[in-house]
């Protein structure tokens, strides 16, 4: 005989599960209890619909209870580029403020001011 492989969700932690389950006695919208072991499958679970949806590239929905519609969507983003922390050429400070113009001036947070290209560790206009 198959196992009820069930998965639900945790009201009171936000944990989805994975175990074995029976319909809840006298319940008539699908309740179900586990009635064994039962598996944190969070993690794998949301990465698994996070990679179907980019795969088929398309938006689930469907109509909750209450009449709401709930969508899921799951996209790629961008990794973001490392900060370039540039520093005063003088004492090795953080810089704190940057000049917006070509051949500006930066002042770093023990208030030298210095040519914002001779900073170190990077170039022009970025904190």
């Amino acid at each position: 005989m198959a196992k009820n492989i069930h998965i639900g969700l945790s009201p009171l932690t936000g944990t989805i599960f994975a175990g074995t389950a029976k319909p809840v006695k006298g319940n008539t919208n699908g309740a179900m209890q586990f009635t064994g072991e039962k598996v944190d499958v969070t993690s794998l679970a949301l990465a698994a619909v996070a990679e179907k949806l980019v795969k088929e590239d398309r938006i689930i929905s469907w109509t909750l209870a209450d009449g709401r519609t709930l969508q899921l969507r799951a996209d790629y983003v961008q990794k973001a580029e490392p900060t370039v922390i540039r520093r005063c050429p003088r004492c090795g400070s953080s810089l704190v403020a940057t000049e917006r113009r070509p051949d500006g001036n930066s002042t770093c947070d023990q208030g030298h001011v210095f040519p914002t290209a001779s900073a170190i560790g990077g170039s022009h206009g970025k904190n």
